[in-house]
Parts: C-alpha cells; sequence; structure tokens
C-alpha cells in the first residue's frame, strides 16, 4: 500500500513558493531599481531624461524622476531608498496589496510629480528620484501602522496614519514658519485641526498607542523569556531606525535652505505615499461587499 502525505509536500510547496517569491521581490527592489538608476545616471538618458518645463517632451516627463544632477544627488536618494525599501519589506505582509502599491508609486506618481510641476512653473529644469523616496517615507508609515494593527488583532481606522501624517507635515510647516517667519495663519489653522482631531479621536489615537506599546513590551518579554537577544535586538533596531530615519529623511527631503530643493515634488510624494495606498485598498474592498 502505498503511503502518502500531503501535509508535508504542501509545506515543502508552499516553502519554494515563498522562497521563490522573496527571490523575485528582492531581485526587483534591491538589484533592478537601483541598477536602473545608475544606468541611467553613468549613461547620456540622465541628459535626455532632464524634464524642461518650458518645453516638456512625453519621456521625460515620466523618466525625469530617474535621472539625477550629480553624484551627491544621486546617493542622497539611493541611499534613503534602501533603508527604506528594506524596513518596509520587514513590515508589510500582503504582497498583491504591494505591487499594487508599487506600480501607484513607481508608475502613476512620476507622472503626477512632472504635471505638477509643469503646471506650477517654479522651476526651469526638474529631475530626480526625491519625489519617490518621499512616498515611501509616508508609505512606510502606512505599512507600519497596518503590520501594528495585525499584529494586535484590532482594526483602527484610517484617521491613525493620517493623524500622524498631519503632525508630521505641521512640524515641517513649523519649521518652515519659524525659519522664514512669513504669514502665520495657515499654521494656526492646521494646528487647530490637529488639535480638534485629536480631541475628536481621542479614544482611538490612545487604543492605537496602547496597542503599539503592548506589542513592543511583548516582543521584548518573549526574547527575554527565550533569551533570544538577537530578537529583541533585531526589532529595537527596526522601531528605532524609523523613528531616527524619519527625523533625518524631514531634514533631507525638507531642508531649512530650499534654494536647490523642489519641495513641490517631495510633497506630492510625501502625500501620495500615504493616501494612495488607503485610497487603493478601500476601493479594493468595496468590490468584496
Amino acid at each position: 500500500m502505498i503511503t502518502y502525505k500531503p501535509k508535508v509536500k504542501t509545506r515543502n510547496k508552499d516553502y519554494t513558493i515563498l522562497n521563490s517569491e522573496l527571490f523575485i521581490d528582492f531581485f526587483i527592489f534591491f538589484v533592478v531599481v537601483p541598477l536602473f538608476l545608475t544606468v541611467v545616471f553613468l549613461s547620456p538618458l540622465n541628459e535626455w531624461f532632464i524634464l524642461h518645463t518650458s518645453n516638456p517632451e512625453l519621456i521625460p516627463i515620466y523618466f525625469s524622476n530617474y535621472a539625477h544632477s550629480n553624484i551627491q544627488h544621486f546617493l542622497q536618494n539611493l541611499i534613503p531608498y534602501y533603508l527604506l525599501i528594506s524596513l518596509i519589506f520587514r513590515f508589510h505582509d500582503n504582497r498583491y496589496q504591494f505591487y499594487i502599491d508599487m506600480f501607484l508609486i513607481f508608475g502613476i506618481l512620476p507622472l503626477l510629480i512632472s504635471f505638477s510641476n509643469i503646471i506650477s512653473f517654479q522651476y526651469k529644469n526638474t529631475l530626480g528620484f526625491s519625489g519617490i523616496v518621499a512616498a515611501l517615507v509616508s508609505y512606510l508609515l502606512y505599512t507600519v501602522y497596518t503590520y501594528i494593527q495585525k499584529q494586535c488583532n484590532l482594526y483602527f481606522r484610517n484617521i491613525i496614519p493620517v493623524f500622524i501624517f498631519g503632525f508630521t507635515v505641521f512640524i515641517i510647516i513649523l519649521k518652515y514658519q519659524i525659519v522664514y517667519t512669513v504669514n502665520p495663519e495657515f499654521t494656526l489653522i492646521f494646528f487647530f485641526m490637529l488639535l480638534f482631531t485629536a480631541v475628536f479621536y481621542k479614544n482611538e489615537l490612545e487604543d492605537f498607542i496602547t496597542s503599539s506599546r503592548n506589542l513592543l513590551e511583548m516582543y521584548i518579554k518573549k526574547s527575554l523569556i527565550k533569551n533570544r537577544f538577537i530578537d529583541i535586538f533585531t526589532d529595537l533596531y527596526i522601531f528605532m531606525t524609523i523613528i531616527v530615519f524619519i527625523i533625518v529623511i524631514f531634514l533631507s527631503l525638507f531642508p531649512v535652505n530650499i534654494n536647490n530643493t523642489n519641495i513641490l515634488s517631495h510633497y506630492i510624494g510625501y502625500c501620495f505615499g500615504l493616501f494612495a495606498p488607503i485610497v487603493s485598498k478601500t476601493l479594493q474592498k468595496s468590490k468584496f461587499y
């Protein structure tokens, strides 16, 4: 009589599929994307891809977002990209949704950034990957939010990441308000909007903060009980890296001296990286209900 163990085979098959998917994901985002940026930067394509807003051409409208002005500009985008995509890989848990979001960020956002620059007439020439990097910063925020939500087996409304996003934008606006002493009305209005949101959604914000703290404490206790100090170091490193890197990226994407910085592209990217996945996920849910 032939014995058959479907569970063992299924498990091996699942591991094989999982490993192949991870390899494909890693290859695309850690090899193909950086390699494409490098090839563009080191070739005549870099000059061709520059978007001249007074006389825009079809190809640069999209590919100007993948060109760079010099080696410093190139590295300032490539290094944050590697760190951001590594953290996003650590926290995202829905491959299908992840690829939809990446299509929006790498496929649709560049067009939105370019058309906004053409319409605004603020810059004669535009190029750079920083708009996409800015989107990945806020997308990381959304990814961590969904990760905490799933790990705690709780449902929080999207007001949580939107509030956190709004708070970071307020910090940016406040920084420019202090440095350039511009009209304070908008800053005050934005502050009171945040304050009203915090008061109105006080319970949800408190639940989210408590759940996040409990999740981190659970990781620490679990690691200590099993004497797995590598686990505790890894998890603490990830959370600390997110906090520190977001602070650093704000200094890079929204510097005090904005003379040579395309702030418009950064704002658009930063907004798109959060709201695009929220809208996309909401639309997908509506199809099934």
